[in-house]
């Protein structure tokens, strides 16, 4: 004696988990979006094997710290976060597309107080944000030569 209901109540119940976990996503990206000075950018990660990986994600921009959110996460709040105050000293790269027709990006080495170092990736517009965000400080508000 089988029964077939059992099955489908399984496939039924994995198909509502996988539909509620998409929308948890959709939600969570639209939230991050909606606030102001959120821009795409990837970030530099360390990874298992001991080589480096770029993860795509957001930047919100604001107040006095850089939020960085993974894109495809669950978690509701920022994976990194760096405050203003300890931005130590900031490089920025323009790096050429192999396509003519493709927009430059932006690489930002962010050196941050306690030895620690931070890349980005952003597209020039992106960029611009970011270089405003920093110029804007008022002076003494970064601990190098940032501001």
């Amino acid at each position: 004696m089988s029964m077939p209901s059992i099955p489908i109540l399984l496939v039924g119940v994995g198909m509502l988990v996988l539909v509620l976990l998409a929308l948890a996503l959709v939600v969570r990206r639209v939230l991050v979006y909606r606030q102001p000075a959120t821009v795409p950018c990837s970030l530099r990660r360390r990874s298992l094997g001991g080589g480096e990986l770029w993860a795509t994600g957001l930047l919100r921009i604001g107040g006095q710290q850089l939020r960085w959110f993974q894109a495809l996460s669950l978690r509701p709040g920022p994976e990194l976060v760096i405050p203003r105050g300890e931005i130590v000293e900031v490089e920025r790269h323009r790096l050429l597309p192999k396509d003519p027709d493709a927009e430059p990006l932006y690489r930002v080495e962010m050196r941050l107080a306690h030895g620690r170092r931070s890349g980005l990736l952003l597209d020039p517009s992106s960029a611009a944000v970011l270089t405003a965000w920093l110029e804007a400080a008022p002076t003494g508000a970064v601990a190098g030569d940032a501001d």
